[in-house]
């Protein structure tokens, strides 16, 4: 798709290190078309298909989320504001109501047979996403041509920025065997059961001296993994983050719709969180 729009993919190679936003942008408008009817039926990059969440622009663009000394959580911040502020002026170059035509069944928060994604069907040429499309690229579609490389950064020479989640495991309240399920959990959680998860599933462990374990990774995930402990950043870990994290979809929702300024959005997001942590503060997250 680059090559066919006249953009050389090599200008994306991760060796370059990364390009900005402002740069994705003009490299995603060459490869847009419209159908007959005017609507999009191929697209360059898409905000909000994927993994392109709210801590994505937020913490591209120099955001931190949450102020431990205060308390307070701040999607109100200059950098997660201005993170919404380039999906917000994207989409609207683009026209929202035609963005979102073509990008409503895949948008962030919605669960679509992968084989359906419109990266994967050769009809969008670039997205954010994890290491564990890796494995859907080879299951659906291993004769697309791809590579891998940074987010982008807000300005030219900036560090591109990253962020890890993962899973949790927990022994519910009631469990029928609870010593057999703390045994298995630290096998689990360990270095012998983390070696077995990273090799079956191909995600990264979460002890750091298996990062460091080449046997583990191909140079696909060896790319994600050195960015890791130097570069990935982590949603605050707080007892309201579930309520955090629905108030800033919806934010982000109201900003890629075009329906609502990203700072208006963003504001009524804290309004909304705020008051649930005070019973809370102080917190270390340390």
């Amino acid at each position: 798709m680059l090559t066919e729009a006249g953009v050389d993919p090599a200008e994306l190679d991760a060796t370059n290190g990364p390009i900005t936003w402002a740069r994705l942008a003009e490299i995603a408008t060459q490869v847009n078309q419209l159908d007959a009817d005017g609507n999009f039926s191929r697209m360059g990059f898409v905000p909000h298909i994927n993994q392109g969440w709210h801590y994505t622009y937020g913490f591209a663009f120099g955001g931190t989320f949450f102020d431990e000394a205060s308390c307070q959580v701040t999607p109100d911040e200059a950098g997660v504001v201005a993170g919404h502020q380039w999906v917000y002026d994207y989409v609207a170059a683009l026209d929202p109501e035609k963005v979102n035509n073509f990008a409503s069944p895949y948008v962030v928060g919605t669960t679509v047979p992968e084989e359906t994604d419109p990266f994967v069907t050769k009809r969008l040429g670039m997205v954010i996403t994890g290491d564990w499309w890796f494995n859907t690229m080879a299951k659906f579609s291993p004769d697309i041509d791809y590579g891998v490389t940074f987010i982008p950064v807000p300005n030219e020479g900036d560090q591109s920025a990253t962020w890890a989640g993962g899973w949790s495991m927990v022994i519910p309240q009631g469990a029928a065997n609870p010593e057999a399920a703390w045994t298995f959990l630290q096998y689990a959680a360990g270095e012998p059961g983390q070696r077995t998860y990273s090799t079956e599933t191909l995600h990264l462990p979460v002890i750091n001296s298996l990062l460091a374990d080449a046997s583990l990774f191909d140079d696909q995930h060896r790319f994600f993994s050195d960015q890791l402990l130097p570069t990935a950043k982590n949603r605050p870990p707080l007892p309201v983050g579930a309520k955090y994290w629905d108030e800033l979809t919806t934010a982000l929702q109201k900003v890629y719709l075009n329906e609502e300024e990203p700072a208006e959005a963003l504001a009524t997001a804290k309004e909304r969180t705020q008051p649930d942590l005070e019973d809370f503060c102080p917190i270390d997250v340390a």
